[in-house]
């Protein structure tokens, strides 16, 4: 599936083993709804990029996005 709400539904009613990141699902796992498998098999954590239109200087509002989404991430770990 392309679609990580189908993706994680499916896995919620029971269809099968789903590979997807951990913040999508923690909710999941910590209410009891998911469990993890194959722990010993996860992946290197994928690096997230930023991309903005490149210009003189960064305005902002873009360095604001920037670091909102780099506290985010942080906060999941």
């Amino acid at each position: 599936m392309n679609d990580s709400n189908a993706h994680i539904a499916a896995a919620l009613a029971g269809l099968g083993i789903i590979h997807t990141f951990c913040y999508t699902v923690k909710r999941h796992i910590a209410d009891g709804r998911l469990v993890p498998v194959l722990q010993g098999w996860e992946p290197e954590p994928y690096p997230l990029n930023v991309a903005y239109a490149p210009n003189r200087h960064m305005s902002q509002r873009v360095r604001a996005f920037i670091d909102w989404v780099v506290s985010l991430f942080d906060q999941l770990e």
